[in-house]
């Protein structure tokens, strides 16, 4: 997304890429090590990690509890897929780049940034990930 660099000297790293459904105490402990590593970097301001929605409060408090720094880490993921007529990934994107760069998310711990949302970690939890909306057509 070129609008990123508005906000951001933005670089990627790819630490794990695996289903929700694999996220076990190992990837958990080399994505906080890593996280840490990075942090500790006097050139970062702020990590943003994108994630799959199944697990995204688990690992968000996970590295709220293990991540050592006041620097800004937002996690975020995407109810719509990129190929939806309305995907909400690329406006995700940019709104935590956006968050992860405030200095009003500085000493924040780990926030959950979603459906223009911020949240903290420790009040999150993701309970329902479809929501029926009633047409005319529907029988009630």
């Amino acid at each position: 997304m070129p609008s990123l660099t508005q906000y951001a000297n933005v670089t990627g790293e790819q630490v794990t890429n695996i289903g929700s459904h694999d996220m076990a105490d190992t990837y958990l402990l080399h994505l906080a090590k890593r996280c840490n590593e990075l942090l500790a970097c006097t050139d970062v301001h702020g990590i943003v990690i994108t994630h799959v929605t199944n697990t995204l409060e688990e690992t968000a408090y996970f590295l709220n509890l293990t991540i050592r720094s006041k620097k800004s880490v937002v996690i975020v993921g995407a109810m719509r897929p990129a190929t939806a007529i309305s995907a909400d990934e690329p406006l995700n994107l940019l709104n935590v780049v956006r968050l992860a760069t405030s200095k009003q998310a500085v000493g924040k711990g780990v926030l959950i940034a979603l459906n223009d949302q911020i949240n903290a970690t420790r009040e999150t939890t993701k309970t329902n990930n479809y929501q029926k909306v009633k047409t005319m057509f529907d029988t009630y």
